[in-house]
């Protein structure tokens, strides 16, 4: 099973959005999220968690938006990191 540790971070990400988590799948940096504040991203996505930087198995994909949670978050970096092992891709 996927273990993923999320360790919170601060992000500088040059706006409001600085809360942020490192994602880890057995201690390799699997993804960088950041929650979004911002007053430019509208009612519609603050406070929802964006992909900022994917690596490995959590490389992000074209029309990936915002998840409406860090728990949402979560089962999709668990999801690709599972897949990735079964296609023997696994990044530690």
């Amino acid at each position: 099973m996927a273990e993923i540790d999320l360790r919170q971070a601060r992000v500088d990400t040059g706006t409001a959005d600085e809360d942020g988590r490192l994602a880890y799948s057995n201690e390799s940096l699997v993804a960088i999220l950041v929650r979004l504040s911002d007053e430019c991203h509208g009612p519609e996505d603050r406070g929802r968690w964006h992909l900022e930087c994917g690596f490995g198995p959590c490389t992000p994909l074209p029309a990936l938006g915002a998840f409406e949670s860090l728990d949402a978050a979560k089962a999709w970096i668990t999801a690709r990191v599972r897949e990735s092992r079964k296609t023997g891709q696994s990044p530690s």
